[in-house]
C-alpha cells in the first residue's frame, strides 16, 4: 500500500505516536511519502530514532511568501508539464483568498497532487482536521485519491475548523482518536465548556475510533516498585495551561503535611515553566517539585520508571498517549475525567477520576493512593498495566488502522491483490 500523510508541520518533538506509526508501516513494506505545510510549533524531533530519515518529504507552505517564492512556485508548475485538472478556477481561487494568495493555493495544490501521484498513493493519511486535511480533500477532489482523517482533541475542542463538515463530507474515513470524540463529532455529547462542533453528518460505517496506543515491549511486565519512603507523582505533557499542571503543585502542597512523601514530577517543557517553579517556591515545596523541561520519547520513557504514581489534571484531552506511557509503567492512576481517562481507570481498582478544577477531589485521590502499603499500590499497578495491554497496545491498534486504509485501497483498486509499496 502507498500511503501519503498530509500533515501541518514535520517533524514535531511531541508527536512520538505518529513517528511510531510511520515506522510500522514502513516496517510491514508499506510505501509511505509526507506533505507538510510548515515547520513544527516546537522543538523538532530526530526522526533518525525512527528509521524515517529516508521518508519522501514535501515541504510547502500554507501562506504566500515574497514574490520570488511565489514566482518560483508558479515556474515550478509550469516546467513539471501537469496537466492534472483544477479543482477552482483561478477567478474562484482570487474571490476567496485575493490574487496573490489565489495564485499560491493554485500552485501549491499542483505541486502537492503531483507529489502525490508520483508516489502512486492508494490513500492519504491526513492528521488533524484543519488546513492539512482541507488539502487532503483538494486532492481528493481532483485525483479521486480517497482519505482518512484522524481527528486529535484540538480539532474539536480547542478550535474547530469551520470547513469541518467538508472535510468529514468527503472523507472516505473519519477516526476519531477516542471515544470522547466521536461522541462530539456526532454531537451526541455536547460540553459547555468547550465551542460547539460544526453541524456534521458521518454515517457509523465512515466512523471508526482509532485510540493512541504505545508498544508492546514498552508495557512493562510487573508493576513498577512501590515504597513508603518516597512516592513519586508522574505526569507527563508539554507544560501549557489547559494542562492545569498548577492544580498538581497545588495538590502536593495540601498533602506536604498528611503525605510528606509526595514529590512531584513534571516530564515535559513548555511556556508555563518559569511561573510553575515560582509557584512551587511560594508554596514552600520547591523541593518537592522538578519540571525537566521538552524529552525526547526515549528519555520520557526511562524518566516515568521513577513514577509511584501517575496523575493528570488536563482541562482536555482527545486520547491522551501520556495516560498510556505512564500507566504503562504500572502504577496507580489518578486523573481528570477528560478524553479516553474513562477507559484507563476503573474506579477503585487502578486510580481515582475526578472533575477538572476539582483540586480538592484530586488532593483525595492522591491521598487514598498514597496512603495504600505498598503491596495495595502494586495491586493497582498490575490492573493498570492489564487496562494499557488490552485497550492501548501499539500493535493491535495499528492492525486495526492498517485495516481501515487497506478498505481505502480497495476503493480505488477494486481488488485487494495489487502489491504492497506498489
Amino acid at each position: 500500500m502507498n500511503l501519503v500523510y498530509s500533515l501541518p508541520f514535520w517533524p514535531y518533538l511531541y508527536t512520538p505516536w505518529l513517528f511510531r506509526e510511520m515506522q510500522w508501516m514502513k516496517q510491514r513494506g508499506h510505501h509511505i511519502a509526507i506533505v507538510s505545510l510548515g515547520d513544527p510549533p516546537g522543538p523538532s524531533a530526530d526522526v533518525k530514532d525512527f528509521d524515517l530519515q529516508d521518508v519522501p518529504v514535501l515541504q510547502v507552505r500554507q501562506q504566500v511568501g515574497s514574490d520570488k517564492q511565489l514566482l518560483g512556485n508558479l515556474m515550478r508548475v509550469a516546467f513539471s508539464g501537469f496537466k492534472g485538472k483544477s479543482l477552482d478556477s483561478m477567478k474562484e481561487l482570487r474571490s476567496k483568498s485575493g490574487l496573490r494568495q489565489g495564485l499560491h493555493e493554485w500552485a501549491l495544490l499542483k505541486r502537492v497532487t503531483a507529489f502525490v501521484q508520483k508516489h502512486k498513493a492508494d490513500a492519504i493519511e491526513a492528521h488533524w482536521a484543519a488546513h492539512s486535511a482541507m488539502l487532503a480533500r483538494d486532492v481528493y477532489r481532483a485525483t479521486g485519491i480517497p482519505y482518512a482523517v484522524r481527528l486529535h482533541g484540538g480539532d474539536l475542542y480547542r478550535n474547530p475548523s469551520p470547513n469541518l463538515p467538508e472535510i468529514v463530507a468527503d472523507a472516505a474515513a473519519a477516526c476519531p482518536v477516542s471515544g470522547f470524540l466521536a461522541d462530539l463529532l456526532q454531537g451526541e455529547r455536547p460540553h459547555e465548556s468547550l465551542p460547539p462542533v460544526p453541524p456534521v453528518l458521518v454515517e457509523n460505517a465512515r466512523l471508526h475510533v482509532c485510540h493512541n496506543g504505545i508498544p508492546g515491549d514498552a508495557i512493562g511486565t510487573e508493576p513498577a516498585p512501590q515504597s513508603d519512603e518516597e512516592i513519586v507523582i508522574g505526569t507527563i505533557g508539554r507544560v501549557d495551561p489547559e494542562k492545569r499542571h498548577a492544580d498538581l503543585i497545588e495538590a502536593v502542597a495540601r498533602l506536604k503535611d498528611t503525605c510528606p512523601q509526595l514529590r512531584l514530577l513534571i516530564v515535559g517543557g513548555g511556556q508555563l515553566e518559569p511561573s510553575l517553579r515560582a509557584l512551587a517556591a511560594s508554596r514552600g515545596i520547591a523541593d518537592r517539585v522538578t519540571i525537566t523541561g521538552p524529552q525526547p520519547w526515549n528519555k520520557v520513557m526511562e524518566l516515568r520508571s521513577r513514577f509511584h504514581i501517575y496523575a493528570q489534571a488536563s482541562e482536555v484531552e482527545g486520547c491522551s498517549l501520556a495516560i498510556a506511557e505512564g500507566l504503562g509503567q504500572g502504577v496507580p492512576a489518578v486523573l481528570s475525567r477528560v478524553g479516553a481517562a474513562d477507559q484507563s481507570v476503573d474506579e477503585g481498582i487502578n486510580g481515582y477520576t475526578f472533575e477538572v478544577g476539582d483540586v480538592e477531589a484530586l488532593c483525595e485521590g492522591l491521598r487514598q493512593v498514597a496512603m495504600l502499603t505498598p503491596s495495595a499500590r502494586r495491586d493497582m499497578g498490575a490492573h493498570s498495566l492489564s487496562i494499557i495491554r488490552q485497550r492501548f497496545c501499539f500493535e493491535t491498534l495499528m492492525d486495526q488502522l492498517e485495516g481501515i486504509l487497506g478498505n481505502l485501497r480497495k476503493q480505488v483498486t477494486g481488488s485487494s491483490e495489487r502489491p504492497l509499496g506498489t
